[in-house]
C-alpha cells in the first residue's frame, strides 16, 4: 500500500513505521493518523512480524503532537458537537487490535550505537 505521510518497512521480523512529515515536525493530522492506524493493523496481521517500531523522520522531533493548523481550521468549520463526534479513537483501536506476542526486550530512546539494528531472537 502507498502512503502519503508515513513510510513502512520490515526487517528481520520488525515492522518499522516512520512518521514522515519532518517539515511539520511530524505533527499528526487526520491523514497521518489514518495511515498510521492502517499500517499498524496490517503489520499486526502479519505473523512474521514480532514487534512494531514507530519513529519519526527528521532530526528535530519524533512528533509535535496534533497538527494545530488543521485543528484551528476544524474549529472554524465545525460546531463543538460535530468536533466531538469526529474525534476518533484510533489509539484505542490500535491497542485493542494488537494480538498477544511473546515479551521481548524493549529500549526507549536512540540505539546505543550507530551500528545497532533491531534483531529479535530466533
Amino acid at each position: 500500500m502507498s502512503y502519503e505521510h508515513i513510510l513502512v518497512d520490515t526487517e528481520d521480523g520488525v515492522g518499522i513505521v516512520t512518521l514522515n512529515r519532518p517539515d511539520k515536525l511530524n505533527a499528526m493530522n487526520r491523514r497521518l493518523s489514518s495511515e498510521l492506524r492502517e499500517a499498524v493493523k496490517q503489520l499486526d496481521a502479519d505473523d512474521s512480524i514480532g514487534c512494531i517500531v514507530i519513529t519519526g523522520a527528521g532530526a528535530r522531533a519524533f512528533s509535535a503532537g496534533g497538527d494545530i493548523h488543521e485543528q484551528r481550521e476544524d474549529d472554524r468549520r465545525f460546531s463543538q458537537e460535530e468536533l466531538d463526534s469526529r474525534r476518533g479513537r484510533g489509539s484505542y483501536e490500535i491497542a485493542a487490535s494488537a494480538k498477544p506476542r511473546p515479551r521481548r526486550q524493549s529500549h526507549v530512546g536512540p540505539p546505543p550505537c550507530s551500528k545497532c539494528k533491531p534483531k529479535l531472537p530466533g
